[in-house]
C-alpha cells in the first residue's frame, strides 16, 4: 500500500504505522492486485459511521460512486479530494 501524507509518502509493508493527523490531507492507495487490510484508529470518534454508512457487504463490482462518497463524507464534515497522485 500506498500511503500519502501531506507531502509524505509511505510504501507501507505488513506491520507498518502511519500518522494521518486531522487537518493535513491524506489517504491511501492499493498496490498491486492483492487485497489489503489495514486497521484504521481514528480519535475522536465518528469517523466510522461514514466508514459503515459506505461499506458494502460484497467487493464492488465496480469502480465507487465518488457522488455518494463526496455527498455522504461532507455530511461528517470530511472532504474527498480525489485520488492520491500517481508520482
Amino acid at each position: 500500500m500506498t500511503f500519502l501524507c501531506g507531502e509524505q509518502k509511505v510504501h507501507a509493508q505488513a506491520g507498518t504505522f502511519v500518522y494521518g493527523p486531522r487537518g493535513i490531507p491524506h489517504g491511501f492507495r492499493v498496490e498491486g492486485d492483492q487485497p489489503a487490510r489495514v486497521l484504521l484508529q481514528c480519535t475522536p470518534g465518528g469517523f466510522e459511521h461514514f466508514v459503515l454508512e459506505t461499506s458494502e457487504p460484497e467487493p464492488p463490482s465496480g469502480p465507487p460512486d465518488m457522488e455518494r462518497l463526496v455527498s455522504v463524507a461532507a455530511s461528517y464534515d470530511n472532504e474527498i479530494l480525489g485520488p492520491l497522485p500517481e508520482s
